[in-house]
């Protein structure tokens, strides 16, 4: 996509061109924010689930709360304060990265015509709903809604940072949403990211552990014991089941590459077999 943004630029030179072009850009990602956030809900109401709990991934779902308020107030007849209060208390929200780029702001002037009718249908004043993804400070003067404000207000009863240490980034980052408290106070905890570990090393490498460590060995990998066992894991067996995962690998990337390819690279004077070696 970057590669792609840097031949429109070059296409579209001149400053007039370049901001036509930027504009164009940033409207389709708010399209796709819509239907992730507005689109993913109404998915899931019409698939017959009706979610009593939402978690935003970052801002980029965050408009999932004025779909959540309108079917609260339209299908299920709400008031649309207590539909709020019920929003707040049961989205979950996940900032990630303290940089700009996870951190998406759109202009006013762009999502006010896209969000109106959402809304009218919640049964709020459209400058109210576009307020919330502004800090308290820049009203009156703000040009730009931010996801992230916009996701932290609309989880006030739960948003979390990914790690200890980015959990007390994002309180001091983000302080001024809550200027009557101390940084201390801010209301966002930490998670530790993780992965399962079942799903996340290969079938192969799964037996070896099975035979060699501690029967409960993907339950609690940090125990005394499990280290202890993996030292202990002949060197030989877990070298030939990482080779056979890269043998794999191999495989599969070729049948990729000769599907894609539409034929394969042999036509073109080359073939797979040099190109992806096991060796290497």
């Amino acid at each position: 996509l970057d590669h792609f943004i840097l031949l429109l630029l070059e296409v579209f030179r001149g400053d007039s061109g370049k901001t036509l072009l930027l504009g164009f850009i940033k409207e389709k990602r708010l399209h796709q924010e819509l239907l992730l956030g507005i689109g993913g809900v109404k998915a899931l109401l019409a698939m017959g689930f009706d979610p009593q709990v939402c978690h935003m991934n970052e801002g980029h779902a965050g408009f999932l709360s004025l779909a959540r308020l309108e079917h609260l107030v339209q299908d299920l007849n709400y008031d649309p304060n207590v539909a709020l209060e019920v929003v707040w208390r049961s989205n979950i929200f996940t900032t990630h990265t303290p940089v700009p780029a996870g951190n998406e702001v759109f202009d006013i002037n762009l999502v006010r015509p896209y969000l109106l009718p959402f809304a009218q249908g919640a049964g709020f004043d459209i400058e109210r709903v576009i307020s919330w993804g502004i800090p308290i400070t820049d009203r009156g003067h703000a040009s730009e809604m931010s996801m992230t404000v916009f996701g932290l207000r609309m989880a006030a009863n739960y948003s979390n940072g990914v790690s200890k240490l980015h959990g007390e980034v994002a309180r001091s980052m983000w302080k001024h949403l809550w200027p009557q408290r101390s940084v201390a106070e801010i209301p966002i905890r930490h998670i530790t990211n993780g992965v399962h570990i079942r799903s996340w090393i290969s079938a192969r490498i799964g037996v070896l552990f099975d035979q060699y460590l501690p029967t409960r060995w993907a339950e609690n990998p940090t125990a005394a014991k499990f280290a202890e066992a993996v030292r202990s894991l002949p060197d030989e067996e877990l070298w030939m089941a990482h080779e056979l995962c890269r043998q794999s690998l191999l495989r599969r990337s070729r049948r990729w590459m000769q599907h894609s390819l539409r034929g394969g690279i042999e036509g073109r004077g080359g073939k797979l077999s040099q190109i992806l070696q096991p060796d290497i």
